[in-house]
């Protein structure tokens, strides 16, 4: 065979493979589009998931499995909420087809489906880049998130194809900030469970008030309570409340200074339960940068229960009861040593870091015990005798001085108007009171002063007839 005709073969071979290999892909991909309802990921292998990376154009996300529980990697390995981590791996794994098709500029920009790292791109064209891995760093899933769908569902990539897929989950409730994948439940303390607090000066040791309740289910009472105050129950309760379902914001980082947090100086609030669990509380400042967010520590323990003597029971079936509960020393020694390895392991979990809570929590400590105090009511006899002292002292320059032979003379007849008046003047204010017992005593004097001016006119001409007796003689 000449070279020339074998070099035409082979051409021509060549572009019957292509054209074959065209149409058997083009086949499949019709093949995939027909069949909806597909898994995005197939026999996804979720027991090897290792490490999640959540990147948006804001900000990041670095999970890691740890030895005994996930963290935050970029949070100073805080535990991260582990159902959260569920939750995603297992959209993932349940993601299902609806249809999908080839990606250009208009789709990417409108379906924000361009990568996070696209500094080019506007911000609300690009989407979250999702990234699993194994222990040995390879990739399981990586994919874009995009805009979420009208009406259901969810516009995905994988990161490095042009295919754009609609799947039935919808992810537009992803965290993409550290925070925000903290285990932020503290503790699983409830406020009904708390028997006494204590709240006292580290540095001094000094007790600075108690508060406790005297049975379980009663309210706190203030130890020592000064004569003449009152507890305000509400902030009572406020206090004992505190602890229950404690929830953070932040975490800080374990090796800031004490001085930059106000821990050295802090406070300890010590919360003792009925079972003999006892939390520490330190509640420090507030942060430079953010007056609603503080600073605080917590540790916890557990200290046994003093024993008390059996109070006398009444009838022999409650006493056969108590018997019976005492004679089991195994099952309460069992218990203690729960309580204490309980206590143990929430404390290596708890004390090593430095919180971030908010401001109302944080208020929740109350560091001055005159807060717990009702306010005192001034008695309404004693202000009503102030406002009458007030209002005679007022008046005492228009009061006037009546003689005495005018007050033992009769009293003059009232006509019904002045009693219409009279009556009228009780109803208004004790000023009123006084300005018409004023009116009145003056008509009095007027009247009397009347009286005498007509009896000294009517004596008048006796005076006058004697009046040459009394003056000079004319001169004959």
């Amino acid at each position: 065979m000449k070279l020339k005709t074998f070099v035409i073969l082979l051409v021509v071979c060549c572009a019957l493979g292509g054209v074959a290999y065209f149409t058997m892909y083009q086949k499949e991909t019709e093949n995939k589009q027909v069949k909806m309802g597909e898994k995005l990921f197939p026999d996804f292998p979720v027991n090897d998931v290792a490490a999640i990376t959540i990147k948006s154009h804001e900000d990041s996300v670095a999970l890691k499995k740890g030895e005994p529980v996930w963290v935050v990697e970029n949070r100073f390995n805080y535990p991260a909420d582990f159902s959260k981590i569920t939750d995603i791996v297992k959209k993932l794994k349940d993601s299902k087809l609806g249809r999908s098709f080839k990606a250009d500029d208009e789709k990417r920009s409108r379906l924000a489906l361009y990568g996070p790292e696209k500094e080019d791109m506007p911000e609300d064209q690009r989407g979250t880049r999702l990234t699993l891995e194994d222990k040995k760093k390879k990739i399981l899933a990586d994919i874009i998130l995009g805009n979420p769908r009208e009406g259901g569902g969810h516009y995905v990539m994988h990161a490095n194809a042009d295919d754009v897929y609609m799947v039935d989950q919808i992810f537009s409730f992803l965290d993409k900030k550290p925070d925000e994948w903290l285990d932020k439940e503290l503790t699983e303390a409830k406020s009904n469970d708390v028997e006494k607090v204590v709240c006292t000066d580290p540095k001094s040791e000094k007790v600075i008030y108690t508060l406790k309740r005297p049975e379980k289910g009663k309210d706190p009472e203030f130890a020592n309570l000064p004569e003449g105050k009152k507890l305000k129950k509400s902030k009572a309760n406020s206090l004992f409340g505190a602890i229950g379902s404690f929830r953070i914001e932040d975490v800080a980082d374990p090796a800031k200074e004490a001085g930059e947090t106000g821990l050295d100086n802090a406070l300890c609030f010590e919360y003792h339960m009925f079972d003999g669990t006892v939390y520490k509380v330190y509640p420090g400042t507030a942060l430079n940068n953010d007056n609603d967010k503080f600073y605080l520590k917590m540790s916890a323990a557990y200290v046994a229960k003093e024993k008390k003597e059996e109070e006398k029971k009444q009838g022999e079936e409650e006493k056969a009861v108590a018997d019976e509960e005492t004679s089991k020393p195994e099952e309460t020694e069992k218990n203690e040593v729960e309580l204490s390895a309980e206590a143990e392991k929430l404390n290596k979990r708890i004390s090593p870091w430095i919180y971030i809570v908010s401001k109302w929590r944080h208020d929740n400590f109350v560091a001055d015990p005159e807060e717990f105090f009702e306010e005192q009511e001034v008695k309404k006899e004693e202000s009503s005798d102030q406002v009458k002292k007030l209002e005679v002292e007022a008046g005492k320059p228009e009061l006037q001085v009546i003689p005495k032979a005018e007050l033992e003379s009769p009293e003059p007849k009232v006509t019904s108007e002045a009693k219409t008046e009279k009556s009228e003047a009780k109803t208004e204010t004790p000023k009123a009171e006084a300005e018409a017992v004023k009116s009145e005593t003056e008509s009095e004097t007027e009247s009397q002063a009347e009286t005498q001016k007509a009896e000294a006119e009517n004596q008048k001409p006796k005076v006058e007839n004697q009046k040459p007796k009394i003056g000079i003689q004319p001169s004959e």
